[in-house]
């Protein structure tokens, strides 16, 4: 039986000077007569004969070897093997053997040079919905422009909402800098008034990387990186006003409206919290003014919602994690607006607004049927939809020198990226014409800006047609990772429909999936096990609660970057929204201790790990309730083992990969032996290695 190993990582690609080197490892007692490497050249197909390396001392497989250059064609370089023999070939490639060529699509991929973000895999992400995470604004407080807030400006109160605002001027500055970017649409040259404020508060910020300053778990390193927080931002407790909000009833009839009272500031008082998690990077549910509690109905596009603490609120949030080397993306809600936005103004408040008004400027943002409805986003009439056919609308939102999209990614804002919100919906004519240009489009703009902001598109079916057209950097990887990961271990799917999953047919479209994306590409992928689009992972689990650490550990170890959704790392429930958007349990009594812990763990060990942060992926053994699988960079290996159900003891198919390597349990309960591993009923274990390297025989210069 012929065995094949290749990863698109060292040790199995090298580069050297312009050309890459790709080896391939076989053994068995059907070696090919010759191996060749298939790869693409400008889309054009050329085969390489590789070389076969001389043996080597101890070793039971052959190697082969061969290069291609890279001063030529583009960068995603796709390629495979072909072996022959005098009346036969096979195909390796990611999937496995082939008997006939695969398509390109199911081919190792690489992109060298790599253009997209170098910064996404090394993160940890949190997810915040702001409202519901942490209180800390001063109640009763100014607004962003620094005006009291009023019952006429905030509208009514739902029952058991909390009023929030902006804390009072403390005379940081925030006030000069926000009012000198509101004037950046009549003023170009806003960036001089921004150096001489804003960037002399950073001037404290040391200049090590991120990992350097992540690298030491003990209190004394991790106090002294949040101690680079400016005293007025360091952390309190939410104010009287808002607890009441945090321990009322959540139910289905009220709290789905109901303003609990988190904000920014809020956040900025949980930053410690987050870091001492292991936390590197912070995705925000929208915080653009907008009537709602998720303000996915978007009021006011250049402005941060009162409720939140307004504009100086996410200046000084900015300040805060740019000080802890801490990444920040933001909600894009593109497709649609709010119909109290200005431009629909379905309320006609100001007697110009597309709703109400044929002849209105934004009349073609939008679409509208022949009896004059606004088509909406999937039936929500207050959705209206945004149609991109109108070039006015393109100019504001993207391709214009201010737009939105470039306007919070430049300074005082320097946000690092988007997710874009139903990124395969937004298009032209009501629907989703010419989609794919759009969003390229905004991406383009982002990079215009900033060529490392980071792009994730929201798509709960299959993204690789935006990936693989690099419209977007990356997507929640919903249907990569989430979805095979419920079916697994929950045994069930998005709709909450029961689904019977073998590990093999798990492993299948795991990789099946992968396998359409370059290696680069998979790292930035954004896993969660839940969002606020989702039940709660550990209620979808139901009566198998104790499953709860696999999929913990799996979203820690699985290619791509893991984000963590607020609460989750502390046994946070509930279903479907709104129970997923409960307020953040602070009282440690109310916290899982155990399961934070094993977050922090996790989460420090992937900063610790290249090979979690940039390793190739190899499925050891999936065989019914078991799945194992390695991560592999040049000689870190880490092994993971899952037991759905009942455990018990199984043998090891023979690896090269696994071979040599002197583990270190770091996780779990299972136990290696010679014979292989003995893993209790519904365990994960995960141990953490180095290969020996092997001597080389006397003359093998390769």
């Amino acid at each position: 039986m012929l065995q094949a190993w290749h990863l698109p990582v060292a040790p199995f690609l090298q580069k050297r000077n312009r050309h890459l080197i790709l080896t391939l490892w076989l053994a068995g007692d059907e070696l090919p007569d010759a191996a060749l490497l298939r790869y693409e050249q400008d889309n054009e197909e050329w085969l390489l004969p590789m070389q076969l390396l001389p043996e080597q001392s101890g070793l039971r497989y052959r190697r082969y070897r061969t290069e291609i250059p890279l001063d030529t064609g583009q960068p995603r370089r796709r390629y495979c093997f072909k072996l022959l023999w005098p009346e036969s070939q096979r195909w390796f490639t990611p999937l496995g053997w082939n008997a006939a060529p695969p398509g390109q699509m199911s081919q190792f991929a690489v992109d060298l040079p790599d253009e997209g973000p170098q910064w996404v895999a090394d993160q940890v992400f949190y997810q915040i919905f702001t409202d519901r995470f942490a209180a800390g604004a001063h109640h009763g407080g100014p607004d962003e422009r620094g005006m009291p807030i009023t019952e006429a400006r905030s509208g009514p109160a739902e029952p058991g909402a909390v009023r929030q605002a902006a804390a009072p001027s403390d005379n940081d500055g925030s006030d000069q800098t926000i009012a000198a970017a509101d004037n950046h649409r009549s003023h170009p040259a806003m960036a001089a008034a921004d150096n001489q404020g804003f960037h002399q508060a950073l001037a404290a910020t040391d200049s090590h990387g991120p990992h350097q300053a992540l690298a030491a778990t003990d209190s004394h390193g991790l106090h002294q990186a949040v101690a680079a927080v400016d005293n007025d931002l360091q952390p309190g407790e939410p104010s009287t006003a808002c607890a009441h909000g945090w321990g009322q009833e959540f139910d289905q009839q009220g709290s789905a409206a109901t303003f609990f009272g988190g904000d920014l500031p809020g956040v900025v008082a949980k930053l410690p919290w987050l870091t001492r998690l292991g936390v590197t990077a912070l995705y925000f549910n929208p915080i653009f003014s907008a009537p709602s509690v998720h303000k996915y109905d978007t009021a006011d596009y250049r402005h941060v919602d009162h409720r939140f603490g307004g504009d100086r609120a996410l200046l000084r949030l900015r300040k805060a994690t740019q000080r802890l080397k801490m990444r920040l993306i933001l909600d894009g809600v593109f497709n649609h607006t709010g119909e109290t936005h200005p431009w629909f103004d379905r309320h006609d408040q100001e007697d110009s607004g597309a709703c109400h008004h044929p002849d209105s400027l934004h009349r073609q943002w939008y679409s509208f049927t022949a009896e004059g409805e606004a088509l909406d986003w999937k039936g929500h009439a207050n959705l209206p939809k945004l149609d991109y056919a109108a070039s006015p609308l393109v100019h504001e939102i993207y391709s214009g020198r201010d737009s939105v999209v470039r306007h919070w990614l430049r300074p005082p804002w320097q946000i690092d990226g988007w997710r874009l919100d139903v990124a395969h919906m937004l298009g032209e004519s009501g629907g989703s014409k010419n989609n794919l240009h759009h969003i390229d489009g905004i991406t383009r703009a982002a990079k215009s800006v900033n060529p490392q902001s980071y792009i994730v598109g929201e798509h709960f079916g299959d993204a690789r047609p935006w990936l693989q057209a690099d419209a977007e950097d990356a997507a929640m990887n919903y249907r990569g990772f989430t979805l095979p990961i419920w079916a697994f271990l929950a045994g069930k799917d998005i709709a909450g429909h029961p689904v019977s999953l073998t590990a093999q047919e798990c492993a299948q479209w795991l990789e099946e999936y992968r396998a359409g994306l370059s290696h680069q590409q998979q790292l930035r992928m954004f896993n969660q096990l839940d969002s606020h689009d989702t039940p709660r992972f550990i209620t979808v689990l139901g009566p198998h609660r104790r499953r709860l650490p696999l999929g913990v550990v799996w979203l820690f170890c699985w290619p791509g970057a893991p984000c963590i959704y607020y609460g989750d790392e502390v046994g946070l429930d509930g279903g479907n929204d709104p129970f997923c958007r409960k307020p953040f349990p602070w009282r440690e009594a109310d916290q899982d201790q155990e399961l934070l812990a094993l977050y922090r763990r996790l989460a420090w060990l992937r900063h610790d790990s290249p090979a979690l942060r940039y390793g190739g992926c190899q499925i050891v053994l999936a065989r019914q309730d078991l799945l194992v699988f390695a991560r592999v960079y040049q000689q870190e290996r880490i092994l993971v083992a899952m037991q759905r159900g009942e455990g018990g003891q199984t043998a090891l198919p023979w690896s090269p990969l696994l071979s040599g390597v002197a583990w270190q349990r770091l996780e779990g309960e299972g136990i290696m032996t010679c014979d292989g591993l003995v893993l209790p009923d519904d365990s994960v274990t995960l141990w953490r290695g180095k290969a020996v390297p092997r001597r080389r025989l006397a003359g093998n210069n390769h």
